[in-house]
This record gives structure tokens, C-alpha cells and sequence, in this order.
């Protein structure tokens, strides 16, 4: 039996490792829908997500897959379970059968057409309608539904943006223009960042993906820098870049790239850094391999005495005003070189951020010497802000 599946939503690029394996790769030829993002999802924490809707959808050729399975019943069930909803939810019909239902009559009438075109025994879909009236309590239009998005939180602001931005390039909606074109939904585009802003930022989105869970999307690119950046082109360290901003373009934390993106530097880092010329000529060859013994893991006395001694000299150690607004909390990493450090959220240090270094940079490197100095022989390599661990 050919049974077919519709799709024009998330089924196409998370439909899940079960779903996936019950059907075959998808197509881009199904029928025309109108289908627009006018429908409140609770799972997406408010986002809205695409749905057939007869009134304000636009006509949309959907995708479309041959279902493994040999009975209706069968394909309908794992349409059902993958989203998570009852099977009411999920339309089907089969080609032998001249009745619509009188919900999506026009769209089943070209599903049915479109099928049989294809000599297919069976079409399934998710059916689930949308709700913004009932949920947002006004008529859905393009200004109502930039209004409620607004009033979004941050993380479903950044449900909201992943939804958008990961919908195939076929779906071409009303809402959807006016969406990419606001702010928060802008696809972040910027010259390689110093190599402290880059580590910062990517600190701060990788942290943003784990408050997120994980699940949704990969983690992001790590930075090519120290080094990564010796042993590489300017072009490989500008292509590593770019990864991290398509990274966060496309699954939802452009706004967060955005809002602590730091202004472009003046000159080319990605030249500034790289090892190897365009060439493939590198600094090795003059200066011969590089070699640098590792660095000795320090007792777990020896730790605990570094931070007591932080605690009782932070003051002298980070400055007055420095020490009213932070507190050493304690060492981490595979050799305790990474200085976790309590931040107070509304505090601001003299570098700008607790996140980057966004002006005077040497008020932060004065910073970590003078931590440094007081905790040798140990070192920090990294001092890291958390402000979420603050108490005053």
C-alpha cells in the first residue's frame, strides 16, 4: 500500500530518530496548501508554528514521504505519537474515497487530487488548527502576531526565532517576511571578533544551549583561537566564525549574539592570528616545532588553599569596588586553571560586561594578573562571571 505523509513544519528537520526510520527520504513536489505560523504552541513555550489554515495561510507546495508502513492505521499512529497528539489530530484520506470532511474541505480536495496523481493509496497529516484567537484573544493578522511574539519571554522569543528561521526555504508566508525582518529575528552577520570576545561569546551562547537542554540543537562551534588559530588560515578561522553565526541564526540565539556582539574590530583578526599563510606556509618551518611541557595538575590542598587565600585578600586583590560586586566561588577544569567568580547581575565592572570586554581591556588583564600573582605557582587561565550565583 503507498501511503504518503505530508510536511511543511519541524517533521522535516526533528521529526525524531523513530519517525524517522518508519518512513522514506521526503520530497518537495506534495500538494498546494495555505498554511501560515498561526498557531500558539505550548511545547515551543508560546512560539507560533506553522499549520494549514484556510483563512490567512498562503499557498505553499508542501513536502511529502512514503510512510514504511502497509496499513493506514499504522502511519496514522506514528504521525500521532511523534507529535505528541491524539490521533483526532491527524488527517488522513484514502484516494478510493470521493468524501472530504467539512474541516480543511478545501485542502483535502487538493490533497485528494494531488494524490491521485500520484497513484497513492493513502495520505496522512497533521491536522491541528490554528489557535491564536482562542489563545491570544484577537483575530490573527501579520501586526497582531508581531505584537504577541513581543510579548514573548526571552527563551520563547528564541523558540520563536529557532521556528522560523529552520522552516524550509519553501515556505514563504506574510509572517514570516515581517518576522526576519525585526531585530530579534535578524541573521547576525560580523567580522571575526578579538579572540577574548570570541571565547566570551561562545562561553555565553554554550551556556544559553544547556539552560535551553540541549536537545534541539548542537553545540555550538567551538572558537578556533590560541592554539587552533596557530595551525590555521585566516580563511579556516573566518569559516569558524561564521559557523557559530549560523549556529545561533539558525537555531534561535541570534538576539543573544546580537546584544552582546562587541563593535568590529579595525583590523583583520582572522589575519592577525592565523598560523598559516594563504600559502600554507606557516611560522613552523623558520622556527621549528613548538614545544611546551604541560603544566602540572596542583593538589587538591593546594586548591583549596589558592581560594582561601582569595577570599580573605579579595579586597586588596580585585579593588574595593571590584570586590563589593564579586566573590571567588572556586576553581574548575581538568587542572583547576579555570576561576569561576559570583558576579552581582546588577553590577557592571570596568571592562563593561561580566560577559565580554566590551571597553579597557587592560583593567581586565590587571585584573587577572593580580589573581594570578597572589595564587602562584598556581595560575588561572580563564576567570569566568557567573551572575546567577550572586548573593549579597
Amino acid at each position: 500500500m503507498r501511503i504518503a505523509i505530508l510536511g511543511w513544519g519541524s517533521l522535516l528537520w526533528e521529526g525524531g530518530r523513530e519517525f524517522n526510520e518508519l518512513h522514506n527520504p521526503w520530497q518537495h513536489d506534495g500538494p498546494c496548501l495555505k498554511i501560515e505560523f498561526s498557531r500558539v504552541s505550548k511545547t515551543r513555550l508560546g512560539a507560533l508554528t506553522l499549520v494549514i489554515d484556510a483563512k490567512h495561510g498562503t499557498p505553499t507546495t508542501v513536502a511529502w514521504c512514503m510512510s514504511k508502513r502497509e496499513e493506514v492505521g499504522c502511519a496514522i499512529a506514528d504521525l500521532g505519537r511523534r507529535e505528541g497528539t491524539a490521533v483526532e489530530n491527524i488527517g488522513h484520506l484514502c484516494t478510493n474515497e470521493d468524501a472530504v470532511t467539512e474541516d480543511h474541505r478545501e485542502a483535502e480536495r487538493c490533497i485528494l487530487a494531488w494524490a491521485r496523481m500520484k497513484r497513492l493509496n493513502a495520505v496522512v497529516w497533521t491536522a491541528l488548527k490554528s489557535n491564536f484567537e482562542d489563545t491570544v484573544k484577537i483575530p490573527f493578522s501579520v501586526d497582531a502576531a508581531l505584537v504577541y511574539i513581543s510579548t514573548l519571554g526571552h527563551a520563547g522569543k528564541m523558540k520563536a526565532s529557532e521556528y522560523v528561521w529552520r522552516a524550509p526555504k519553501f515556505v514563504q508566508t506574510p509572517l514570516r517576511a515581517a518576522l526576519q525582518g525585526k531585530r530579534c529575528f535578524h541573521r547576525v552577520e560580523t567580522a571575526v571578533p578579538r579572540p577574548t570576545d570570541w571565547s566570551m561569546l561562545y562561553g555565553m551562547l554554550k551556556k544559553a544551549w544547556q539552560e535551553r537542554g540541549g536537545s534541539a540543537a548542537p553545540e555550538p562551534p567551538v572558537p578556533l583561537i590560541l592554539g587552533g588559530a596557530a595551525f590555521s588560515s585566516a580563511r579556516e578561522i573566518r569559516q569558524r566564525w561564521y559557523d557559530l553565526i549560523n549556529w545561533s541564526n539558525q537555531y534561535g540565539f541570534s538576539d543573544l549574539l546580537l546584544e552582546y556582539l562587541p563593535p568590529a574590530p579595525e583590523v583583520d583578526i582572522a589575519v592577525a592570528i592565523a598560523g598559516v599563510g594563504e600559502e600554507g606556509g606557516g611560522w613552523w618551518p623558520e622556527y621549528g616545532a613548538q614545544y611546551h611541557a604541560p603544566k602540572p595538575k596542583p593538589s587538591r590542598e593546594a586548591v583549596i588553599a589558592a581560594l582561601r587565600l582569595l577570599g580573605e585578600r579579595w579586597n586588596e586583590i580585585a579593588g574595593a569596588e571590584l570586590a563589593g560586586m564579586t566573590k571567588p566561588l572556586k576553581f574548575t577544569g581538568r587542572k583547576s586553571r579555570r576561576l569561576l567568580v559570583a558576579a552581582n547581575p546588577e553590577g557592571c565592572p570596568p571592562w563593561g560586561s561580566w560577559y565580554l570586554i566590551r571597553r579597557n581591556p587592560r583593567t581586565f588583564t590587571t585584573f587577572r594578573s593580580a589573581v594570578n600573582e597572589a595564587i602562584t605557582p598556581l595560575e588561572a587561565d580563564d576567570i569566568t562571571f557567573v551572575t546567577d550565583r550572586w548573593s549579597s
